[in-house]
């Protein structure tokens, strides 16, 4: 009976931080932003992983429009020139 309270306080104990986990840190980047304190933002946010999405996210976008644009893509490019 001891061993089946203490594995449920244990399952809910590891169930509520999982759930709150991710709003404590947002928090904790929010205060961080707002006091602009970069390195504590930075433990919370991998800046080189972001930047790369950013940017496979716009040269993606780039292509999108580029191909509407026209068929030829270097004649989007260039414009009416």
């Amino acid at each position: 009976m001891k061993k089946g309270l203490i594995a449920g306080i244990a399952v809910f104990l590891a169930s509520g931080y999982a759930i709150a986990s991710p709003y404590i840190t947002c928090y904790q980047i929010k205060s961080a932003a707002e006091d602009k304190d970069g390195e504590a933002l930075s433990r919370h946010i991998d800046f080189p992983a972001l930047r790369q999405n950013f940017k496979d996210q716009m040269n993606a976008h780039m292509a999108k429009e580029l191909a509407k644009e026209s068929d030829n893509g270097f004649g989007a490019i260039l414009g009416s020139v």
